[in-house]
């Protein structure tokens, strides 16, 4: 039995899916462009595309020489075109990059040539052929970075750094950034509370593993629950890590002040969780200055919290 060279289609499958940039391609892509539009008061559209495919060590070609170019340096050009596109036009959309022109054309279609023993022809993805300004300048708001942060879902996870972090918590952070730059205050607390229930959660499975044996019982019992209280899975996590836990704490930079901190700042967390259920306790009003400085500050936390179950993990 031969194996027979994959069809035309099959071709297009394979190479539609290698140049469709990761989400941390476009974040990646963001910061260049960001640092890119920091040095000067105004880019064209061109030269921060260029950036960025110089920063991933892209191939730099024009149309006619990307054509000549081998199949695997066309593939990495138009993925991280692709991302420099997304980029752009995501930060555009939030405002961190304001267009100084009215949207001109929409960008090339991506193609990538193809050659065959019998045959040459030029496959085009017209995913990302987008309408973009000429020029761009960064706005004032990008010029500080808090406000950058609250403003874009992806900085704000990238600025994080936790990469052990759960696919349900990550969007549960990205939906209360998307909130709050949307001013839906009260939402965006409210996934916070959630994604601070779902770190803690993580934390203590990986607490009652830790220990195995000697993990306290009431906190294992509570977990097995189908309800389980939050405020105990938090309070008997915390207790276990102070009793039995201290080295862990130590290797991830954790003082017991520190780690008395964050479970204070848990029970905060879990008070917005629960704005409407609990209506004679915690704050009474939402806001634009209140909901941003807890994001700011929730990034620390959430970074905590995940270095320190990234040290509990089995080596």
């Amino acid at each position: 039995m031969t194996n027979e060279p994959p069809t035309r289609e099959q071709l297009r499958e394979q190479l539609e899916e290698k140049i469709r940039p990761a989400a941390i391609d476009i974040v990646f892509a963001k910061q260049v462009i960001l640092n890119d539009l920091q040095r000067r008061a105004a880019a064209d559209t061109t030269d921060l595309i260029e950036s960025v495919l110089r920063a991933a060590d892209a191939p730099i070609l024009p149309d006619r020489q990307a054509n000549e170019a081998s199949i695997d340096d066309q593939v990495l050009r138009c993925r991280w075109l692709a991302a420099a596109r997304l980029a752009l036009a995501d930060l555009a959309g939030s405002g961190l990059a304001l267009p100084l022109n009215a949207p001109g054309q929409s960008q090339r279609e991506l193609t990538i040539s193809m050659r065959t023993a019998h045959q040459a022809w030029g496959e085009r993805f017209n995913g990302f052929d987008l309408v973009l300004s000429p020029t761009y300048r960064l706005s004032a708001k990008a010029s500080n970075t808090e406000q950058t942060l609250l403003v874009d879902p992806d900085l704000y996870l990238a600025a994080l750094e936790a990469p052990g972090m759960h696919q349900r918590v990550r969007a549960s952070l990205i939906e209360a950034v998307s909130c709050y730059r949307s001013e839906l205050y009260l939402a965006a607390a409210i996934l916070l509370g959630t994604a601070s229930e779902g770190t803690w959660m993580q934390l203590a499975n990986t607490v009652v593993a830790k220990l195995g044996q000697t993990a306290p019982r009431k906190l294992a019992e509570e977990l097995a629950r189908p309800a389980p209280s939050m405020e105990t899975i938090q309070q008997q996590t915390h207790n276990a890590v102070r009793s039995h836990l201290r080295d862990a704490l130590r290797q991830a930079d954790l003082s017991l002040g520190m780690w008395d901190g964050i479970l204070e700042s848990a029970t905060y967390y879990r008070t917005l969780r629960n704005f409407a259920v609990h209506l004679e306790e915690g704050v009474d009003q939402l806001d634009y200055a209140l909901v941003g400085t807890t994001l700011a500050r929730a990034r620390d936390y959430f970074r905590d919290l995940h270095r320190l179950s990234a040290v509990l993990q089995p080596q």
